[in-house]
């Protein structure tokens, strides 16, 4: 009983690391100087895998420790020397690494018998990365076709500030995944255009999964009661 409860307990504080990581990467970053954006950015994204590793069962870790253990490689080896081809494979890794924690997540939030803190950690934690998840799209999008998007600072379109803006990557991002956008930033290309409605469309689908869930536990918890 003592070994469970401090499973628990080691979930929730990683669940809170997690959301601390996430919240300060996609609300707290953009408030700081631009020269520091960057390198902020760097260490949110490295805590977020760090703490998403630890917010998974054990069973899952393997498969993903490696990765997450290259991507912390690519992102900080892209910092360094600023290269086209590092930022490429370490976006195009890290989408691949939040899609696979996002459905790790959700799966242990599904699996759970009962609404507890952790079901409802791990919810609003998945909800947080599928936003972060479609910025990174957006991101890497705009490094391979800066045409893609526009804005309205025209700095955007140029290759040595596309890495530096991302937090305009992250406000698009969370504002199509909760569709309410206010026309400031438009997709051109036809690419642009079918992320922009697949964001919309995942962040109600996610929504409405989510509440039927965590409703029709919280109901079964009352019958069995």
């Amino acid at each position: 009983m003592n070994n469970k409860t401090s499973a628990q307990r080691i979930f929730i504080v990683a669940n809170l690391m997690l959301l601390g990581f996430l919240l300060f990467s996609i609300f707290i970053v953009m408030l700081f100087p631009a020269q520091l954006q960057r390198s902020l950015y760097q260490i949110g994204m490295t805590g977020t895998l760090l703490s998403a590793f630890l917010c998974i069962e054990q069973k899952y870790r393997r498969i993903i420790r490696w990765m997450i253990v290259l991507d912390i490689v690519l992102v900080w080896a892209n910092f360094t020397m600023n290269n086209f081809v590092l930022d490429g494979l370490s976006k195009g890794l890290m989408i691949c690494l939040y899609f696979i924690i996002v459905l790790i997540l959700v799966k242990q939030a599904a699996s759970s018998t009962k609404v507890t803190s952790i079901v409802l950690l791990e919810s609003v934690n998945g909800y947080l990365m599928i936003g972060l998840f479609y910025s990174i799209i957006i991101a890497l999008i705009m490094l391979y076709n800066p045409a893609a998007f526009q804005f309205q600072s025209q700095l955007i379109g140029q290759s040595d500030e596309i890495i530096t803006n991302f937090n305009e990557y992250i406000y698009y991002g969370f504002n199509a995944f909760t569709i309410v956008t206010y026309g400031d930033v438009i997709p051109r290309s036809a690419l642009a255009k079918s992320i922009s409605m697949a964001i919309g469309f995942t962040g109600q689908m996610y929504v409405a999964m989510i509440i039927a869930m965590i409703i029709g536990k919280y109901a079964g918890a009352n019958r069995k009661e």
